[in-house]
């Protein structure tokens, strides 16, 4: 038997051992894609009312790579709540995944104007455009969105609104018992 040449049952044990192995890594790289990390406030923690936090402008995406296979399963999803003007589904969508994606944010702003949450649709139009992770990146994963260009268009539509009338106003009495505010019905904008 020359130096090298190992027996016929090891060797193909090992190649058997080896994809088995490389079989597991590929599946658990998959999942590491399909990661979530739920939604987070502007101060990282743990978001239990969703729909607050968005209204207050506090939600934040906090995930990066690790939520691209979540984001591409959801990211279709998102696009036909925005289409139909679903912004409840919309928030919710993009908070469950938690992508830190310039089109994500884009999407809650989009969502909080179209309810009529100016101060949070300012804000979240403003992360759009500031965060480092862009869908336009080496694919282009804005499914037709122009994210800077929307995102600016949108803080010009709201620096010509009226501040939101809910958010000078305050939110618990002096004895400590919530305030409850009369909000304009919430209709969406006509689309840009």
């Amino acid at each position: 038997m020359p130096f090298l040449e190992l027996p016929f049952s090891f060797a193909s044990r090992c190649a058997a051992l080896w994809h088995r192995v490389s079989r597991v890594g590929l599946i658990a790289l998959l999942l590491a894609g399909c990661a979530q990390t739920g939604p987070r406030g502007a101060s990282g923690e743990v978001v239990t009312d969703v729909m607050a936090a968005f209204r207050s402008g506090e939600l934040r995406l906090t995930c990066d790579t690790a939520c691209s296979g979540a984001w591409g399963t959801h990211r279709r999803e998102a696009k036909g709540y925005y289409d139909t003007r679903l912004w409840p589904d919309l928030v919710n969508v993009i908070a469950k995944v938690g992508m830190r994606v310039d089109s994500g944010y884009f999407y809650l702003g989009r969502a909080a104007e179209g309810l009529r949450h100016t101060e949070a649709a300012r804000t979240y139009y403003r992360l759009a455009l500031a965060t480092t992770f862009k869908c336009a990146g080496l694919f282009n994963n804005c499914d037709g969105i122009d994210v800077p260009r929307e995102a600016s268009a949108g803080l010009s539509r709201l620096a010509q609104a009226p501040a939101d009338p809910a958010a000078s106003q305050p939110t618990r009495r002096a004895d400590g018992a919530p305030v409850r505010v009369n909000r304009p019905k919430e209709e969406p904008l006509p689309r840009p």
